[in-house]
């Protein structure tokens, strides 16, 4: 097992350093765009209980060959923030804590939360430097629904005490709306993101679906129905998973 991380850490020294003057540059959204489809298999899978460390292990490699390229190619490039090489370098550290983790054979959901905060600190990264990247929008939206979706949860555990958990929802429902209409409004490239014509399909019934939802929840909210608050905000979680993974390539079939 150390045989194929001492492989997969290894960098071509043919790699160069990219030096981004336009920090809108398509190169680097067409990159990231291939690292989160790597990424995203990895994230997900990593949080089902039913994935074995052989499987996210084999998921790393694809995903820490697309990482090293997108690292030696940006991490020394030019951007607004000049915080932009250092922050690259944290990512890379946690990266390399989920390399070890796996190593150890650690419990796979403490490497999914690892996961999670490499996607929230590239979004803040390119937030920084004024990089428009369309999956950030739903990335945004997901860490407003998650307490929502988590006071949700509480709800249907203790149903008792199910109005102690409304507020939670309250709070952050305008601003899910909010977002949610920022994700209607940009572009999700079809060829960037290699959707298919099956894959736009859900994607469009997704966020319509997803809509739908958002609906339901404030006119319980305004009916005060706390039994449908929590059901309706419940279904949001899973909503977005299936739209978020429409983004990742889970056939491996671009393995580069």
């Amino acid at each position: 097992m150390k045989q194929i991380f001492r492989r997969i850490r290894f960098i071509s020294s043919s790699l160069f350093v990219l030096s981004l003057l336009n920090c809108g540059s398509p190169q680097i959204i067409v990159d990231t765009a291939k690292l989160d489809q790597a990424y995203i298999p990895l994230l997900f899978m990593t949080g089902q209980p039913e994935t074995t460390q052989l499987q996210a292990i084999q998921l790393f490699d694809r995903f820490i060959r697309r990482w090293h390229l997108f690292y030696g190619h940006y991490q020394a490039a030019n951007q607004i923030n000049p915080a932009w090489g250092n922050g690259l370098d944290s990512v890379n550290i946690t990266i390399r804590a989920v390399e070890d983790s796996l190593l150890e054979q650690s419990d796979l959901a403490t490497i999914h939360k690892m996961l999670e905060t490499v996607r929230l600190d590239l979004m803040t990264l390119r937030r920084n430097n004024q990089i428009g990247y369309a999956l950030d929008e739903l990335t945004a939206f997901h860490e407003i629904m998650e307490p929502m979706a988590a006071a949700a949860g509480q709800m249907h555990a203790d149903s008792a005490k199910a109005e102690q958990f409304v507020q939670p929802i309250l709070n952050h429902l305008e601003a899910a709306q909010k977002q949610w209409l920022r994700v209607q409004m940009v572009k999700f490239d079809p060829v960037l993101f290699n959707l298919d014509e099956t894959d736009l399909e859900a994607f469009i019934s997704g966020k319509s679906d997803l809509q739908n939802q958002l609906n339901l929840l404030e006119r319980a909210v305004v009916t005060h129905d706390t039994p449908q608050i929590a059901a309706t905000a419940k279904a949001l979680k899973p909503q977005f998973v299936k739209i978020y993974l429409l983004f990742g390539d889970f056939g491996g079939s671009n393995q580069n």
